[in-house]
C-alpha cells in the first residue's frame, strides 16, 4: 500500500503554497505584460473577449504543466465562446516552440520576457502549473492547481452557481493532501479525498485518486461505487464520465461491473464533446459491445474513423472490423442468443 501512495503521489502535482503578495480570490487582476504571443492574437485582461479568462502559469520542463494543456485544451475547445485560455511561459521562444510541437496547445500562448507577469500574479505562489479565472468583473474568481478544482470552478461560473468559499476550502484540503501523501498515511490520505468530494462533488480529481487506492486495497465494492459517484457527480466533466463508464464496464471483476451507468455515461460524455473525440467515442463503442450492442459498438467506431486524422486511422479501422465480424459470428452462431 506504501507503493500505491507513492504512485498516487507521484500523480498528483504540487499545490502552490498559499499566497503572500500574489493575487487572491476577489482581487483585481493584473495586465499581461508580455510583447511575445507564440500562439493567437494578444489578449487584453481588462477587454477579454469572453466572459471568463482563465490565465496559467507553466513551464516546458513541467510534467504537470505539460499535463494540465491537454486539459485547458479540452475547453477551449468545447466552449470557445465563453472561455479565453492563455498560457504564459517565462523561457525562450525555441525552446517554447518546441515544447508546444510535441504537446499542442488550442488556446493562447504568451512568452513573459523578465517574468514581470509572473512576478505581479505569482509573487509568494510556489509550484507550477498555476492558473488563474478571472472572471467579466475583471477579479480573480479562483486560482490553484489545474487539475483541482478549474474544471469544476468554470462549470459552476458558466452556470451562475458558483461560490467561492467552497472551492478555498477544497485548496486547503489538497495542502493537507501533501502531508498525508508524504507520510504515506492512508487512512488520513482517504479521508481527506472524502472530504474534498463532499466539498466540491463535481470535481473529479479526489473521484478518480479515492478510486485509485480503493482498487489498490482490492476493495472493489468500494472502487465500483467510486466510480459510480464519480460519473454522477461530474456531469459535466466529458473525460471524467468517460473514464468512468471504462472502468464500470471493462473491469475484469464481473460482478462488479455496472454495465447501465456505464452506457449513461458515455453517452454523456460522447453529447459533451459533439461526438468528436476520438477516445471517448472509442470508449462508448466498447460499452455497447461489452453490452452486445454489436451493431451499435460498430456504428460508433465508423464515426471515430470517418473523423480521424489518416495517420490515427489505421488501429481504429481494425477495431470497427473486429466489432463487425463479431456481429456476423454471433449472428450465426445459436449459442450467442
Amino acid at each position: 500500500m506504501r507503493t500505491a501512495l507513492r504512485a498516487v503521489a507521484l500523480a498528483i502535482p504540487v499545490l502552490a503554497a498559499g499566497t503572500a503578495c500574489g493575487l487572491d480570490f476577489g482581487d483585481r487582476a493584473a495586465p499581461l505584460d508580455v510583447a511575445t504571443w507564440v500562439r493567437g492574437d494578444p489578449l487584453d485582461i481588462a477587454k477579454p473577449p469572453t466572459r471568463l479568462t482563465v490565465v496559467l502559469f507553466w513551464a516546458t520542463w513541467d510534467s504537470a504543466s505539460k499535463k494540465a494543456i491537454p486539459l485547458l485544451n479540452r475547453w477551449q475547445q468545447l466552449h470557445p465562446n465563453d472561455v479565453a485560455i492563455v498560457g504564459v511561459a517565462n523561457e525562450e521562444e525555441s525552446v517554447v516552440r518546441k515544447c508546444l510541437g510535441e504537446t499542442p496547445a488550442v488556446f493562447r500562448i504568451a512568452i513573459d520576457k523578465g517574468a514581470d507577469t509572473k512576478k505581479a500574479w505569482m509573487s509568494g505562489i510556489t509550484g507550477l502549473p498555476h492558473a488563474f479565472i478571472v472572471d467579466a468583473k475583471g477579479t480573480i474568481a479562483w486560482h490553484g492547481t489545474p487539475q483541482v478544482g478549474l474544471t469544476a470552478a468554470l462549470a459552476d461560473l458558466r452556470a451562475g452557481t458558483y461560490k467561492p468559499d467552497r472551492f478555498v476550502k477544497l485548496n486547503a484540503l489538497r495542502r493537507q493532501l501533501t502531508f498525508t501523501l508524504k507520510a504515506r498515511d492512508l487512512p488520513k490520505t482517504l479521508d481527506v479525498f472524502e472530504r474534498m468530494i463532499a466539498t466540491v462533488p463535481q470535481d473529479a480529481f479526489a473521484h478518480q485518486n479515492r478510486a485509485t487506492l480503493l482498487a489498490k486495497q482490492s476493495k472493489m465494492a468500494e472502487t465500483r461505487d467510486a466510480y459510480l459517484a464519480m460519473g454522477r457527480s461530474c456531469t459535466s466533466d466529458p473525460d471524467a464520465l468517460a473514464e468512468a463508464a471504462r472502468r464500470l464496464a471493462t473491469t475484469r471483476h464481473l460482478p462488479l461491473r455496472a454495465m447501465a451507468a456505464a452506457l449513461g455515461f458515455a453517452q454523456r460524455a460522447a453529447e459533451l464533446t459533439d461526438q468528436r473525440d476520438l477516445k471517448i467515442l472509442g470508449i462508448l463503442a466498447r460499452v455497447h459491445y461489452e453490452l452486445g450492442h454489436l451493431a451499435k459498438a460498430a456504428e460508433v467506431q465508423a464515426r471515430a474513423v470517418r473523423i480521424a486524422p489518416q495517420p490515427d486511422q489505421a488501429p481504429l479501422k481494425a477495431l470497427l472490423l473486429f466489432y463487425q465480424s463479431e456481429a456476423q459470428r454471433r449472428a450465426a452462431d445459436p449459442d450467442a442468443r
